[in-house]
């Protein structure tokens, strides 16, 4: 998932990686709490910069 390590725009190193994931989820129907969780995988993923730069989506 490493495709960027700074942004292209301003040169800022500090960008952010931002995912889609996939997670299933059981809940209790009587109380409404969460009893399992379970990560599925990560669907999509892009970069963000504070500069406003955003890249391409990522897909598996």
């Amino acid at each position: 998932m490493n495709e960027y390590t700074e942004c292209p725009k301003c040169g800022n190193d500090s960008i952010k990686l931002s995912t889609n994931e996939a997670w299933g989820v059981d809940y209790s129907v009587k109380t409404g709490k969460c009893l399992k969780k379970t990560y599925l995988e990560c669907t999509a993923w892009h970069y963000v910069c504070k500069c406003g730069w955003i890249s391409e989506s990522f897909t598996q």
